[in-house]
């Protein structure tokens, strides 16, 4: 299951943060970003069955109770394309 969860952050935690959360296991990476939300967390894990309790797992106990996150919002995504490299 792969998604992307966009955090907003308080003012000065976003940088300390990013370093944090990337050390959740299933995090790919994460990313200081401008605009509306101060991260970008990618998470992506082979899962049996239950990959939406995985995700919530992740995103609920692991992300959002972080000091200094103040909103998340999640984005499952459905289809991955990648651009071939000759």
């Amino acid at each position: 299951m792969r998604a992307c969860v966009h955090l907003i952050t308080n003012p000065g935690t976003a940088r300390d943060l990013a370093i944090k959360l990337s050390e959740i296991d299933g995090v790919i990476s994460t990313d200081l970003t401008t605009g509306r939300f101060d991260i970008m967390v990618l998470v992506d894990k082979e899962v049996d069955k239950d990959g939406l309790a995985w995700l919530q797992n992740t995103v609920l106990a692991k992300i959002r109770r972080e000091q200094g996150v103040v909103r998340t919002e999640t984005a499952i995504c459905t289809e991955k394309f990648t651009r071939s490299r000759k």
